[in-house]
């Protein structure tokens, strides 16, 4: 019965074999050799044998191939510097452990300005050696300090502190309270990305070395690409975190800012402090795998998007004191504030339906 079985499934990609006995503590099984030639594997070499779950995984054992695969060298002259910066960025993406970069003649004084890129956009790169026209460079990874959750759940953390202090900043602005919650909004959106990077590294390499997952926390390489989809939509939060700074910072130089009688403003940081939690909450349910969590977030989302769409509204009629009292530029600014808080909801509803399309078994 076993072997009409096998006859009937067998494809190209999947075939039943039968386990023998191999002395009293191995068992055997033999492999096609279509597929070992294919490999381009002989006799003799050496495989790895891992278990994984249910699953028991064999590889070939290819360690000095994967160190020939990771060494690569890049040339960097002054016209081609951000061309070749960002050639470093898709090398580093894509899991390479060690690059030389060469300058040529005329970039030679370009060094310091890819020294301070590496330090600042690459997290774990390590310069081992470096000479007048040359940098050995190291990428380097913990595994064991770097579960995706952990990264998601910090880089959450992060936008909505930008978002909070752009809120604070606004509020300290209307009541005439001198502050400057947003000098280092650049610096903490600029973290976001590393952390972006650094996770899309992480992904990569997981999706190629399956050994990683459960040092990454996953259980499926499936979350691999759902944690890299909330990742992305994080990133894009702190970004409107940060365009929402910024507006904030460019209302509090404004001295008529703090004449509007409306509460146009206490909606605006309401709905502010509102996204922030969801956010929260929304990749709270994707590192908890709680599809009841995230489906509750989804309900609330036309509630929440009414509330955005009137705060526009009310900011747009010409009878709102908020359009009699400010400029035209001080209207534009905070419509361009709702705008971007609108944006940062929808990323966050996006994490939910991640989390909802992801986990639901």
């Amino acid at each position: 019965m076993t072997d009409d079985l096998e006859r009937q499934v067998t494809t190209e990609d999947v075939e039943f074999r039968k386990l023998q006995l191999l002395g009293r503590s191995s068992i055997a099984v033999t492999l096609p050799k279509k597929w070992i030639q294919l490999l381009g594997l002989k006799p003799g070499d050496v495989v790895i044998v891992r278990r994984q779950g249910s699953s028991i995984i064999i590889e070939p054992y290819t360690s000095n191939i994967e160190q020939s695969l990771h060494a690569h060298e890049i040339k960097i002259s002054s016209d081609k510097l951000w061309r070749c910066l960002r050639k470093i960025v898709g090398l580093y993406l894509s899991g390479a452990s060690m690059i030389t970069i060469q300058f040529a003649p005329d970039a030679i004084g370009l060094k310091h300005i890819v020294k301070s890129f590496l330090r600042e956009k690459l997290p774990g790169a390590e310069i081992l050696d470096e000479k007048y026209d040359q940098l050995l460079v190291r990428f380097l990874t913990n595994l064991e300090e770097l579960p995706l959750r952990k990264i998601l759940k910090r880089m959450s953390s992060i936008a909505i502190g930008i978002l909070k202090d752009g809120l604070k900043l606004l509020v300290n602005a209307k009541e005439g309270t001198n502050s400057d919650e947003s000098q280092d909004v650049t610096m903490r959106d600029e973290e976001i990305d590393r952390l972006y990077l650094l996770l899309y590294r992480l992904v990569n390499q997981g999706i190629l070395n399956q050994r990683m997952l459960a040092k990454l926390d996953a259980e499926d390489p499936r979350e691999l690409v759902a944690a890299l989809m909330v990742a992305k939509s994080i990133e894009r939060c702190g970004d409107h975190a940060t365009r929402v700074a910024y507006f904030a910072k460019a209302l509090s130089t404004m001295t008529m800012f703090r004449e509007v009688k409306d509460d146009t403003i206490e909606k605006l940081v309401k709905l502010g402090n509102s996204t922030c939690n969801i956010l929260k909450e929304a990749t709270q349910s994707f590192v908890d795998k709680d599809v009841e969590k995230a489906q509750a977030i989804l309900e609330r989302r036309l509630e929440i998007r009414k509330i955005s769409i009137q705060l526009v509204d009310t900011v747009m009629k010409r009878a709102c004191p908020l359009s009699m009292v400010c400029a035209n530029e001080m209207m534009t600014y905070v419509v361009l504030m709702i705008e971007s808080i609108r944006r940062f909801l929808a990323y966050s509803y996006d994490i939910a339906e991640i989390t909802v399309d992801t986990y639901s078994r």
